[in-house]
């Protein structure tokens, strides 16, 4: 259950970069300027597939529904 709780956590992490990147944006000139509509096209997939987050640690994504169902299904 751990893992799928560290998963869970990892995609929540990984939504809150997404933010913090978006609020650094900002500062940048804009002509570099990136809106968060953008980066969220650009990272939406990440949140929707499988794959290979670091393969030494053996720690691997999986679509953000599935980790729910699995942490739903772990609570029961």
């Amino acid at each position: 259950m751990r893992k799928y709780i560290g998963i869970a956590a990892l995609a929540c992490l990984f939504l809150i970069g997404c933010a913090e990147e978006n609020n650094q944006s900002e500062e940048v000139s804009a002509a570099e300027k990136v809106t968060f509509k953008e980066l969220k096209q650009k990272q939406e997939p990440l949140l929707h597939s499988y794959g290979i987050v670091d393969t030494l640690k053996g720690v691997y994504r999986i679509p953000i529904a599935r980790a729910m169902e699995l942490t739903a299904e772990k609570g029961k």
